[in-house]
C-alpha cells in the first residue's frame, strides 16, 4: 500500500509551491520594471517600503534612496486650482495630479493613483500601493500652447480692429460710391473679418477656460432682464436674416444663481446659432420657466435640426455637425464647447432636444 504519509510528497508539494511563488515574484518584478508608471508601496505609517527602479529615470532617485520616507516628503497632491488636495488614504484613489522635486531641481509632474490594503483575516489596515505615471511632457506641451494660442490671439486682435474699421466704413458711404462689383468684394471681405474676431475672441475664452483664468461673479440675477438685454443686444443680427424672436417671459420676477455677464454671454451664443440656422422668415422662441429648484430658459428654432446621435458632440471643441442638412452656416466649432464651459462653472446645465427636419431647442437650467 501506498504511504500517504511520505515526507518526499510533503518536500515535492512544498517545492511545487515555492516554484509557483517564485514564478509570481518574477512576474511582478518584470511588470514593475517594464511599465512606464513607477509603482509603490506603504507600511500603515505611510512610509515607503518598495519603490520600482523606474523612479531613478523620473525623479532621478535610487528606490532604496525613497524608502522610509512618505510621498509627503517627495511632493504635493494638488488639485487643477491648484490647491492642496486633501483626500482620504483608506479609499481607492485615481489619477491625483502629484508635484514633485526631481534631484536636479527640476519640476515633475505625475498622476498618482493608490489602492489600500488591509489583513484578509483581521481587517487591519496594512498600508497603501499604487502606481504614478509621468506627465511632466504632456504638462509643458499643454503650457507651451496655452501660450502660443494667447499670443497669437492677441496680436491677431490689434490688425483686426483695425481691418474691421476700416471695411465697416468703406461698406457705408463715407468712402462715396464704389462700383457695384468693389462694393460686393468688400462686403464680403467685412463679413469674413467680423468672422474671424469671432474666431479669435472663441479662442481667447476657451483658452481662459482651460487654465481657469476667466472670472465669475455668481449671485442670484433677474433671468428675464437678462434675456430681454441678450434679445435687444441680438435683435439686429436677427433682422439682418429677415428672422423674427418671439419671446415669452413670467409675469413675476425670476431669479437664479447667475454670472451675469457670462450668462449674457450663453444667451447671445444660443441665439445668434439659431438665428444662423433657421430659414428666412422664421421665427426663434424664448422662454423663461420656474421649475422650483430651477430656472429654465430655452431657445428653440425652426432650422435643420441635430441627429440624435450628435446630441452630446456637439458640445465638444471645434465641432461641427457636416452633412446636407446642418452644416448650412459659418462657425468656429467653438461655440457650444464655450457655452458648456460656462454653465458648467456656474453650477448650471446645457441640453439639447433636436428632431432633423424640425428643428431643435436648447436648455439652460440654473440654480434657483
Amino acid at each position: 500500500m501506498k504511504n500517504s504519509r511520505n515526507p518526499e510528497n510533503g518536500v515535492d508539494t512544498r517545492r511545487g509551491v515555492e516554484a509557483r511563488l517564485g514564478l509570481v515574484t518574477r512576474r511582478i518584478e518584470d511588470l514593475t520594471r517594464l511599465v512606464s508608471d513607477w509603482v509603490w508601496e506603504t507600511d500603515e505609517d505611510f512610509q515607503l517600503n518598495f519603490v520600482s527602479p523606474r523612479i531613478y529615470e523620473v525623479l532621478g532617485f535610487h528606490p532604496h534612496e525613497l524608502l522610509g520616507k512618505t510621498l509627503f516628503g517627495l511632493g504635493v497632491f494638488t488639485k487643477e486650482s491648484g490647491e492642496l488636495h486633501d483626500f482620504n488614504w483608506h479609499s481607492p484613489f485615481r489619477d491625483l495630479m502629484f508635484e514633485s522635486e526631481s534631484r536636479d531641481g527640476g519640476l515633475k509632474y505625475c498622476l498618482v493613483s493608490g489602492l489600500p490594503i488591509y489583513d484578509p483575516q483581521t481587517e487591519a489596515f496594512l498600508g497603501v500601493r499604487g502606481t504614478a505615471r509621468d506627465i511632466t511632457e504632456h504638462i509643458r506641451m499643454e503650457r507651451q500652447k496655452s501660450e502660443f494660442i494667447s499670443i497669437v490671439s492677441h496680436e491677431l486682435r490689434t490688425p483686426l480692429t483695425s481691418i474691421q474699421g476700416a471695411l465697416g466704413l468703406l461698406t457705408t458711404d463715407v468712402a462715396g460710391d464704389l462700383p457695384e462689383k468693389a462694393q460686393s468684394i468688400i462686403n464680403i471681405a467685412h463679413k469674413n473679418s467680423l468672422h474671424l474676431a469671432q474666431l479669435v475672441d472663441d479662442i481667447l475664452d476657451m483658452e481662459k477656460m482651460v487654465t481657469d483664468k476667466m472670472e465669475f461673479d455668481i449671485k442670484p440675477q433677474d433671468v428675464q432682464k437678462i434675456v430681454e438685454e441678450a434679445v435687444a443686444t441680438i435683435s439686429p443680427f436677427a433682422e439682418q436674416h429677415s428672422i423674427n424672436i418671439n419671446v415669452q417671459i413670467l409675469t413675476e420676477a425670476v431669479q437664479a444663481d447667475a454670472d451675469s455677464d457670462r450668462l449674457m454671454q450663453v444667451l447671445n451664443n444660443l441665439i445668434s446659432n439659431a438665428i444662423k440656422f433657421s430659414p428666412e422668415g422664421e421665427t426663434v422662441e424664448i422662454s423663461v420657466a420656474n421649475n422650483n429648484n430651477f430656472v429654465r430658459v430655452s431657445v428653440a428654432d425652426h432650422g435643420p435640426g441635430i441627429a440624435e446621435e450628435f446630441h452630446q458632440e456637439i458640445f465638444q471643441k471645434f465641432t461641427q455637425i457636416s452633412n446636407a442638412t446642418t452644416r448650412l452656416a459659418p462657425g468656429t466649432g467653438l461655440g457650444l464647447s464655450i457655452v458648456k464651459a460656462i454653465v458648467d462653472r456656474m453650477n448650471a446645465e446645457v441640453s439639447v432636444e433636436s428632431t432633423v427636419g424640425v428643428g431643435s431647442i436648447f436648455y439652460v437650467d440654473l440654480p434657483s
